[in-house]
C-alpha cells in the first residue's frame, strides 16, 4: 500500500440556491476531471454532490464539527 498525500473534498453544486448564480449542468464533467487528477496525485478523494447548495453547507458544518470534536 502506498502512502497518500492526504484527503481532498470536491463539492459539486449543480443547482445553486442563489438566484444570481446560473445552474451548472456540466459540473459533473468538471467533477470527474478533478477526481481523476487528485487521484493520480495520490490523494484520497471524497465528494459531495447535491442539487441544493444548503445541503452541501450543512454537510460541511457536520464534518467540521466531527473533525474538531476529535481534536479535543
Amino acid at each position: 500500500m502506498t502512502a497518500t498525500r492526504g484527503r481532498v473534498l470536491i463539492i459539486n453544486i449543480n443547482y445553486p440556491t442563489n438566484e444570481n448564480i446560473t445552474d451548472r449542468e456540466g459540473s459533473q464533467h468538471d467533477y470527474k476531471n478533478l477526481e481523476e487528477m487528485f487521484d493520480k496525485l495520490g490523494f484520497i478523494v471524497s465528494n459531495l454532490s447535491d442539487d441544493k447548495a444548503w445541503t452541501a453547507q450543512v454537510t460541511i458544518d457536520i464534518q467540521t464539527s466531527l473533525y474538531y470534536s476529535r481534536l479535543k
